[in-house]
């Protein structure tokens, strides 16, 4: 896995990726709005958004986007 995949696109945290582990990651059984994944069309299925950037876009997605409005690539 690379540097890039283990970081969130949104606030280049430690997105927790499990995905090249041996055990499922964690995202796949996350509830991840839709419209969040809209933010990253290049970036789909490339790596995980991080679960602090989830909440904060579910408690106020407009604050998430004037935050971030653009992800990190």
């Amino acid at each position: 896995m690379s540097q890039k995949q283990n970081l969130c696109p949104f606030c280049l945290g430690d997105n927790s990726c499990r995905v090249q582990a041996d055990s499922r990651c964690w995202c796949f059984t996350a509830a991840i709005p839709e419209a969040l994944l809209r933010l990253l069309p290049q970036q789909t299925d490339k790596s995980c958004i991080c679960p602090g950037c989830i909440r904060a876009y579910q408690n106020d997605p407009d604050a998430f986007k004037a935050k971030y409005p653009k992800p990190q690539s």
